[in-house]
């Protein structure tokens, strides 16, 4: 199964709320919306990130909202997935879980359908000030980062 293949539909009950993937445009809005947060509210999240995107993982009332950020949930015939909240893929959940798995390692992976993208999100960070400091942003909005995904 490629991830080319397969075709994404709306899901009818959107997953709760556990993380967020933003992508190069949103990344700026996110750190800075992280910045904002008391010390002890970023020790409740943990994230990864490399040159495309940052991942955010929390509880829903803990994560900030970033219009045009996709928020991710887990279904729960899909315990290694986490994919946008509000879609499904064609083919069954478990199957694909299954693929993934098989395809990329056992662990926990972000779907991302728009670019056919998987991240594997099982060594997370837990967020804190000096994690934050780590990511710089220069002049071209480009992420220099020292743990990628």
């Amino acid at each position: 199964m490629s991830m080319t293949n397969i075709r994404w539909k709306h899901r009818c009950t959107p997953l709760s709320i556990g993380g967020l993937l933003a992508k190069k445009n949103h990344r700026r809005a996110l750190l800075q919306r992280l910045l904002l947060m008391h010390e002890s509210q970023l020790n409740l999240l943990r994230g990864s990130y490399n040159n495309d995107v940052i991942i955010i993982f929390g509880d829903e009332n803990q994560l900030p909202w970033i219009p045009g950020s996709t928020y991710l949930g887990q279904d729960l015939s899909a315990k290694h997935l986490w994919l946008p909240t509000h879609l499904s893929p064609t083919v069954p959940i478990d199957l694909f879980d299954h693929a993934i798995c098989r395809q990329f390692g056992e662990g926990q992976h972000v779907v991302n359908p728009w670019e056919k993208t998987c991240y594997n999100v099982t060594q997370l960070l837990k967020l804190s000030r000096s994690t934050l400091d780590k990511l710089a942003i220069s002049d071209t909005d480009k992420l220099v980062m020292e743990n990628p995904l």
